[in-house]
């Protein structure tokens, strides 16, 4: 294998500078560090570009090491290509480093950058994989005045966090180091401290992970754990999480750091004894992580490796990282459910939430923040926020889990609201996994103080999402809740004193008829469409009555609780519209069609299928396939059916020959796709028929 350009150059910049890189033939990061050292003694102008390959561990996984070894020696030659005089050296892994001196370094580093993005995005050509498709992105900085040491690690840094800028940017561009923003940090000093002393953590595997349990409302049973990074430096002491992430953030050192907790969060579940229902896992992924484009295929070889069931695993991000880009995320957080894993979205309520980001993304849980629920006791503005998170999210079929949840007050406001889940130190603090405090959450127990309110105990606020109605025997409303004017239109007090069965109409009324003026609603659960005082979009309600009776039986009052349904009728309405359709499509299709059991029963076939046969569609109902299939053919169709009732196969392409009515074969071709029922099992299989032209070959 060619190992790339030479080490040794020609030329201003171009002098030997210690050893080469064994594979790519550069210099190394030492005669990177020492050509800015003596740039900077000498006060000449330097910029550095800090080249990285774009999703490089792809080509690794899914072509060898080998692939990846003649991809990175072919990005050595071209940096050095194009790179004129200025010195390139491989910095470690499939990141480059660009030394431009001289006068007018920053304007030629910056039309240098452009090259090197357009040379180094051409197809890599293999000799084992073909042309691989790759792209580079180059952070660039200039070094602050001075020499020596502190000059050279700041030059470093600067263009490496420049490069992360230019990658959460979308990749495949050049970013500059911006001087400000270390001029704004006080401790930039301590920060430094804290990465180097992060990056040895993390490769001496010294970051811990501790875990918070999520208990069930109003229960109070331990349903999952949430992994949260936790770090005690021999130098630094016990480092908060909040200070380290932050460095981790900012550094890129955080798609290592997560890497670790969500490695580490699934080997320790998986490693623990079974409960009913099992114990899940919640993992915190930041902005980086879920832009990284080896993220999806990170987490699938965590599962693989550790063994825990992907539906144990809860990903949790955050508001920041889904609003960037929503449609891009979508499409991330929809890749990464299909693996099996759920969604969280974390910290709702502190970025820029809106219920536009709950209808569009793939979520399974919305985490309302601490914030909110510092106050939901005492603030009537605070609870009626988290309420309407709460019906939302119920409303999209999401879970809802509160965090930060301190007293038992919190905790009875939010049962009262409707929450489905908390977390919090009421019920128990984030400790690690051997320590005997977490035993009773990893079995499944309940946790925490009791949460039913005490008598007397009023909440802040209570969940309105049902109309409540309270009705005289005659059917007059004697109470409507305030739900009344969310669900009917109407004020409470508009409605006392009026028939409860003016504002319902039964699906057979005809639109617009009357609903009488007398009666009371009939017991039993009913759906009506609401009379809404303005013309729109229909509403459905469900409406569960029962009578109260006296002593001697006789109706004292009723009460009626509605609830909105209109999503739940327009769906089955739907369904309903789309089976007409089906089978309107299915029976007038101008080539045969079938539907089969899978003891090869027919159980819907369509005119065209049965003239195939010279029957009708009357004559083949109730036959089998093997029935009218040729003998010779039989076995082949047994073996398929069998491959399709396992599941083995989801779509057969299959020549055969059926048998007409007038006994002679009839060659077609099969394409049979198994359906699947309400369980997800295999229900029928859905063919079409087509008539060969010529006899097939065999059977």
């Amino acid at each position: 294998m060619e190992r790339g350009p030479r080490g040794t150059r020609t030329g201003e910049g171009r002098e030997a500078h210690g050893e080469l890189d064994g594979l790519v033939r550069l210099p190394g990061r030492t005669a990177l560090v020492q050509a800015v050292d003596a740039a900077a003694r000498a006060g000449r102008e330097a910029v550095l570009l800090h080249v990285g390959v774009d999703g490089f561990r792809d080509v690794n996984v899914q072509h060898g090491h080998a692939v990846g070894d003649e991809v990175l020696v072919e990005v050595a030659r071209r940096l050095a290509a194009v790179a004129g005089d200025s010195l390139v050296a491989r910095l470690g892994g499939d990141e480059f480093g660009v030394l431009v001196l001289g006068r007018g370094a920053a304007d030629r580093a910056q039309d240098l950058a452009e090259r090197v993005l357009e040379v180094a995005g051409a197809p890599y050509p293999t000799s084992a994989a073909g042309p691989v498709e790759l792209t580079v992105s180059v952070g660039i900085a200039a070094p602050a005045r001075g020499a020596g040491e502190r000059v050279v690690v700041d030059l470093l840094v600067a263009a490496d966090t420049a490069l992360h800028r230019a990658k959460r940017r979308g990749r495949a561009r050049a970013a500059w180091h911006e001087p400000s923003e270390d001029a704004r940090d006080a401790t930039v000093d301590d920060t430094r401290r804290v990465e180097r002393r992060l990056r040895l953590a993390l490769r001496a595997g010294a970051i811990d992970v501790h875990y918070q349990p999520v208990v069930q409302l109003p229960g109070g049973r331990c349903l999952s754990v949430e992994a949260l990074a936790r770090w005690h430096d021999e130098e630094l002491g016990t480092v908060p999480p909040d200070r380290f992430v932050a460095v981790a953030e900012r550094t890129g050192l955080i798609v290592d750091l997560g890497r670790h907790v969500l490695e580490r969060a699934c080997r320790d579940m998986s490693r623990r004894p079974p409960t009913e229902p099992p114990i899940s896992v919640a993992v915190n992924v930041s902005p980086l992580q879920l832009s990284d484009e080896e993220f999806l295929a990170d987490v699938a070889a965590v599962l693989r490796s550790t063994g825990l069931a992907p539906e144990r695993l809860c990903l949790e991000v955050t508001e920041t990282a889904a609003v960037d880009d929503l449609p891009a995320t979508g499409r991330r957080l929809q890749a990464l459910r299909d693996l099996g894993v759920q969604i969280a979205l974390d910290d709702f309520g502190t970025g820029y939430s809106s219920l536009t980001m709950l209808r569009t993304m793939p979520i399974d849980v919305v985490k309302i923040d601490r914030s909110f629920v510092a106050h939901i006791t005492g603030d009537a503005r605070d609870a009626l926020l988290a309420r309407l998170v709460i019906d939302a999210a119920h409303a999209l079929g999401m879970r809802v889990c509160a965090e930060g949840v301190e007293t038992a007050e919190q905790a009875r406001q939010l049962v009262a609201l409707g929450c489905d889940r908390a977390q919090g130190w009421w019920f128990a603090r984030a400790v690690g996994l051997t320590d005997p405090a977490l035993a009773p959450a990893l079995a499944g127990h309940r946790l925490g103080g009791p949460v039913a309110a005490p008598a007397g105990h009023a909440p802040v606020l209570t969940g309105t999402d049902e109309l409540v109605v309270v009705t005289d025997r005659a059917g007059s409303v004697r109470f409507a809740s305030s739900a009344a004017v969310a669900v009917l239109g109407r004020a409470p007090a508009e409605m006392v004193g009026t028939p409860w069965r003016s504002y319902l109409r039964r699906p057979d009324d005809a639109e617009g008829a009357d609903g009488g003026s007398g009666g009371p609603v009939p017991e039993g659960t009913h759906r009506f469409a609401a009379r809404l005082p303005a013309p729109g979009r229909p509403r459905w309600l469900a409406v569960t009555t029962t009578a109260l009776r006296d002593e001697q039986g006789e109706v004292r009052e009723v009460v009626s609780t509605a609830r909105d349904v209109t999503v739940v009728v327009e769906g089955e309405r739907r369904l309903a519209a789309n089976e007409r359709r089906f089978r309107r499509a299915f029976d007038e299709a101008p080539i045969g069609m079938a539907m089969t059991g899978f003891d090869g029963t027919f159980l819907r076939v369509n005119r065209a299928f049965a003239e195939l046969l010279g029957r009708t569609p009357e004559d083949v109902l109730g036959s089998t396939v093997q029935d009218l299939t040729v003998p010779e053919d039989r076995a082949h169709d047994a073996a398929n059916l069998q491959e399709a009732r396992r599941g083995d196969v989801l779509v057969h392409d299959v020549r055969k020959r059926y048998l007409h009515a007038d006994g002679s074969p009839v060659p077609v071709r099969v394409r049979a796709a198994v359906v699947p029922g309400e369980d997800d099992a295999p229900a029928y299989l859905v063919a079409h028929v087509l008539r060969e032209a010529e006899p097939p070959g065999g059977a």
